[in-house]
């Protein structure tokens, strides 16, 4: 498995992916990091696959190198040709399926990895979406056995900071 962001960023480049679209997953891996660092450092007792949600932060659009219209465009062919692709260069399928996952999320049998990328994937911007931060709210709350509301309550504040960063990475996103 691909160790670290670093390494997928690598692989990026290898794989001659344009500039922006490289940006663009440092730039959502820089948003997983800080989401990652502090849910930990919030709920300590919350388990979940920490390098997983990294890299697959920065390599979830990687099929927008077939699709490079999907860059600036909309479209989702990028969701099943980049799972292909990384499949095809034998990385894991846990790695792989983050291409799919990450706009699916509300569709398919997701994981709280897969949550997290979705989320790390619209917070970079400093948009929120209500639904997928409730799902990673229930699964803090459950596996921890700590309130609901008392885990919105810092999660949600978690949230809006990451968030409030938003305009100032988009702007680094203008290559």
């Amino acid at each position: 498995m691909f160790e670290t962001v670093e390494d997928a960023i690598a692989l990026l480049e290898s794989l001659s992916a344009p500039a922006q679209l490289v940006q663009h997953h440092r730039l959502v891996a820089e948003a997983a990091l800080e989401l990652v660092k502090q849910l930990h450092h919030l709920f300590p007792e919350f388990a979940f696959n920490r390098q997983l949600v990294l890299v697959g932060a920065a390599l979830h659009d990687v099929g927008k190198i077939q699709h490079k219209n999907e860059i600036s465009g909309s479209g989702n062919h990028h969701e099943r040709d980049g799972e292909k692709l990384l499949l095809s260069l034998d990385l894991l399928p846990e790695i792989a399926r983050f291409c799919r996952t990450h706009a699916q999320w509300h569709s398919i049998d997701a994981t709280t990895e897969d949550w997290l990328v979705a989320l790390a994937d619209t917070l970079w911007k400093g948009c929120r979406k209500q639904e997928l931060e409730a799902k990673i709210i229930d699964a803090i709350a459950k596996q921890t056995g700590k309130d609901f509301w008392d885990v919105f309550i810092a999660a949600d504040s978690l949230f809006e900071a990451i968030a409030d960063c938003g305009q100032e990475r988009l702007s680094r996103s203008l290559l």
